[in-house]
């Protein structure tokens, strides 16, 4: 893993790929469902390389944008109390149960988004 500085802005690579980006301790990632989710364990998944350095980095908020527009938030150590270990043959992933994320939805907006 390689982590690119600019400004206040980390941009983090895993395999020579761009995977996220951490800026003000929190880890922004695009995720595919069919990619990222485990729907035997019905949870999101990461790289537990990754989250460790990300700890190190000083990041608290894990936030994935999946490509349906739903954002999914969690505290990394959320992450670290509740995930669980897994190896599919990538290496060791952390997958956390989508019941623990809070889920945001872009296209909901706020209830009382533009009053007062």
């Amino acid at each position: 893993m390689t982590i690119q500085t600019k400004n206040n802005s980390k941009k983090i690579f895993s395999s020579g790929k761009n995977i996220g980006i951490l800026e003000n301790n929190i880890f922004t990632k695009k995720v595919n469902r069919s990619k990222h989710f485990l729907r035997v364990l019905q949870a999101w998944g990461s790289d537990l390389s990754v989250l460790q350095e990300l700890k190190r980095q000083g990041c608290k908020l894990v936030r994935l944008i999946e490509s349906s527009g739903l954002i999914y938030e969690a505290p990394l150590q959320l992450i670290f109390e509740r995930g669980i270990v897994k190896d599919l043959g990538y290496g060791p992933q952390l997958f956390l149960p989508e019941k623990e994320w809070e889920i945001k939805d872009p296209a909901q907006g706020g209830l009382f988004d533009g009053l007062g």
